[in-house]
């Protein structure tokens, strides 16, 4: 027998939830990104920006490929650089 304070898990979710994931992939379809490196030995950087900012990536130093093995290492040690590309609110 459970604990009486135990509430059974809801299919539906929290409304909360619902609303912030809703939020949250509009947001998504509105972004840019580049994943890679400024220079081979140099941190893995993700530039990321809305969508109306992508010319200003273009700005910016080249980033270079790096690989998905490349990416999950450098996540994994905490050193994954990440930039703003274009104007920030205030």
């Amino acid at each position: 027998m459970g604990d009486r304070n135990e509430h059974p898990p809801s299919d539906a979710g929290d409304p909360s939830e619902q609303g912030a994931s809703a939020s949250l992939e509009a947001l998504a379809s509105s972004l840019v990104w580049r994943i890679g490196r400024t220079s081979d030995d140099a941190a893995i950087t993700v530039r990321v920006g809305l969508a109306g900012a992508a010319a200003a990536f273009s700005e910016l130093p080249r980033l270079h490929a790096a690989s998905d093995a490349e990416l999950r290492e450098a996540i994994d040690a905490g050193t994954v650089r990440v930039e703003w590309v274009g104007p920030r609110s205030r």
